[in-house]
């Protein structure tokens, strides 16, 4: 792929700080999508944070 003007590799720490942020902001909005679709069909999804992890300097594959 080409690379554009202004693009830029993220480092494992700022890719780990954005996937903080969706997984919190998923586990806030998940109670109002639950109200509004409550006969929803899809299985509930393990809601694994990332938070109940112990942080490790060693990334692995499931990090990515």
């Amino acid at each position: 792929m080409a690379t554009m003007s202004g693009d830029f590799e993220p480092t494992m720490d700022e890719l780990r700080v954005v996937a903080r942020y969706v997984a919190q902001s998923a586990q806030e909005i998940l109670p109002v999508f639950e109200d509004v679709a409550p006969n929803d069909p899809r299985p509930p999804r393990p809601r694994h944070t990332g938070s109940d992890r112990p942080s490790s300097p060693v990334s692995t594959r499931a990090d990515r």
